[in-house]
């Protein structure tokens, strides 16, 4: 299985290193953290290598996970994101696969839902 360079956005930090030990137990690497959308864009602007996928929460401040995940799509960065939110709005869920949006993992969740994703992206 291809070992994948991950980036999770969430402005709980609790949530990001609830996540990043999930993808470290893995065998994979969180290789940016952002806590807040703004701060995300900016991590993404800067990478040399667009990561292989990205853990974005919605509900986050200075610019919420639809606004950023937009951004990241302007600035041509086609990753794989996967939205992992308390919101479970069909709106929000069906707008976000409509802009690229690989998967939606509703809060609170277990670990198995995390490493299911990470596998299929991984497994291609």
């Amino acid at each position: 299985m291809k070992k994948l360079n991950i980036v999770v956005a969430d402005d709980s930090k609790f949530m990001r290193i609830l996540v990043k030990r999930i993808v470290e137990r893995m065998g994979h690497r969180v290789v940016a953290e952002a806590s807040n959308g703004r701060e995300l864009v900016e991590i993404m602007g800067s990478m040399r290598e667009k990561p292989d996928l990205v853990f974005l929460d919605i509900n986050m401040p200075e610019m919420d996970g639809l606004k950023t995940l937009e951004a990241i799509r302007i600035m041509g960065k086609n990753v794989k994101v996967v939205i992992v939110s308390a919101l479970g709005q069909d709106g929000v869920i069906k707008y976000a696969k409509s802009i690229g949006v690989v998967d939606f993992i509703t809060k609170p969740f277990t670990p198995d839902k995390i490493m299911r994703v990470i596998k299929s992206v991984a497994e291609g």
